[in-house]
């Protein structure tokens, strides 16, 4: 297998072409990786959300733990500087994006998403109206 396949098999989505997805998909790859309380992913909450930025941090921490907590499978996150994206990243995104229920479920392998997806609709409400 070529490497070039096997990074297409890896991560196969590219990056959104919306600059705040991104710096959102950073922020969440900095906490997910390097824990909820990342001071760089803070640094990015600030940048893209002024004085209200401990709102977007607070439902991104919520996100991601309650969706470690109900998934049954491991979710799959690269690494910062990661030029495309995991199919997990991808579902989340588009769970935070568009509020679609069935893209947690298949993140965590779980029907019951629960607040999981509650806080990806807060977030995503969040991001359309400071971003």
């Amino acid at each position: 297998m070529s490497e070039c396949s096997r990074l297409q098999s890896l991560l196969p989505v590219p990056l959104p072409s919306n600059s705040a997805q991104r710096s959102l998909l950073v922020m969440l790859r900095r906490m997910a990786i390097c824990g909820l309380r990342d001071a760089r992913a803070t640094q990015l909450a600030m940048s893209m959300f002024g004085v209200d930025f401990r709102e977007a941090l607070g439902l991104a921490r919520c996100l991601l733990h309650e969706t470690a907590l109900i998934s049954k499978r491991s979710i799959h996150i690269a690494t910062c500087c990661t030029p495309r994206m995991t199919r997990d990243e991808a579902l989340m995104l588009d769970a935070i994006v568009t509020g679609d229920r069935t893209a947690i479920s298949a993140v965590t392998d779980n029907d019951e998403p629960g607040r999981a997806w509650m806080a990806a609709i807060a977030l995503g409400e969040l991001v359309k109206a400071r971003c």
